[in-house]
């Protein structure tokens, strides 16, 4: 496994790079010949804080061969002098603390990178980091990234990312993402993402998904999803699912699910489905149901403890409303260069 900081070494030269870490990728960047007739051609080498502490001073950085192989002219304590030269460049884009507090800043790094900025910010990082901006930001990082920032912000990173924002912003992550944002919002992540937004935000995810958002907002989701909202929002879910929303929500879900909602509310659901409406005019008393194969992706309105199919209007309604939501969960996401800059900030009523 290839470990920061990673370097090639060849019989005259020391080679690494800005965007990663990998010796293969290293390699492929600068068209080395790995090997040849007469064998191995470079030796892949690595220079290692003590318990993977980057914060550490150079002088507790070890040094290690990463290959069994190495040709003829390479000796240890040569590689290791000449790979040290490289690291304080190596450590401008992989091992930094960057704090830019001026407005527009650019901010560019590696690994484990900590960076500091004020509004308008662009910052651009790899994994393990973490970034702050104010408002009308753009933030991209990879993997265990924690992303924050403020109003009309765009943020990107990969998996098991950490992403905070104001309102107007457009959050993406992968798998075990926790995304939580204000209003107006777009969160998008695949499998076990936990996402909350308030109010008109949208969210979209794969499976094992929780959502919880506020009024008026749009919740899309895989298999085993577990989705919270208030009156007038949209939730679609797969198999397994659970949804919760409050009066005229439109709410469909897939088999053996569980469904909870309040009056005036449009739902559509697959057989062995448990449906608990919530009337306002019987004190908020639950009516439940089991859908059967008869009723099963069938469009039914509930109104005061009493389930009917829907009239023709009701379920163009209620189609409208689903076809809109499919459609937004695949509008790809905008740039992140205009994005913020035709984003105007929200005024905000008593400040």
């Amino acid at each position: 496994m290839c470990n920061p900081a990673s370097f090639v070494v060849t019989k005259e030269r020391v080679f690494w790079s800005k965007k990663t870490n990998s010796h293969s990728d290293i390699v492929i960047e600068h068209n080395l010949y790995a090997s040849g007739v007469n064998g191995v051609n470079v030796v892949n080498v690595e220079l290692v804080p003590t318990n993977m502490q980057y914060a550490l001073p150079v002088e507790q950085w070890h040094f290690r061969t990463d290959q069994c192989e190495v040709p003829d002219w390479y000796d240890e304590e040569d590689a290791e002098r000449r790979v040290r030269v490289e690291l304080p460049e190596w450590q401008k884009y992989h091992c930094c603390s960057m704090d830019n507090r001026i407005e527009s800043a650019r901010q560019s790094g590696g690994d484990y990178v900590i960076q500091v900025a004020a509004q308008s910010a662009l910052q651009s990082c790899g994994w393990n980091s973490t970034q702050v901006a104010r408002q009308s930001s753009v933030q991209c990082a990879s993997e265990y990234a924690m992303q924050q920032s403020s109003d009309c912000s765009y943020q990107q990173a990969a998996d098991q990312a950490v992403q905070s924002s104001g309102w107007l912003s457009v959050q993406h992550a992968g798998s075990q993402a926790m995304q939580r944002t204000s209003q107006s919002s777009v969160q998008i992540a695949t499998h076990y993402a936990l996402q909350s937004a308030h109010d008109r935000g949208l969210q979209v995810a794969n499976e094992y998904a929780m959502q919880r958002a506020g009024y008026s907002a749009t919740q899309v989701a895989g298999n085993y999803a577990c989705q919270h909202a208030a009156s007038e929002s949209v939730q679609i879910a797969g198999n397994d699912s659970s949804q919760r929303a409050g009066n005229r929500s439109v709410l469909s879900i897939g088999r053996c699910s569980v469904q909870v909602f309040g009056d005036g509310s449009t739902v559509r659901a697959k057989a062995s489905t448990v449906q608990i409406g919530r009337s306002r005019e019987q004190a908020l008393e639950r009516v439940t149901r089991v859908v059967g194969e008869e009723e099963a992706d069938k469009w039914y309105f509930f109104e005061s403890g009493v389930w009917s199919e829907c009239t023709d209007a009701q379920k163009l309604a209620a189609e409208k409303a689903f076809n809109r939501a499919i459609e937004w969960a695949r509008t790809p996401l905008p740039d992140p260069e205009t994005y913020v800059t035709e984003t105007k900030v929200p005024s905000r009523v008593g400040g």
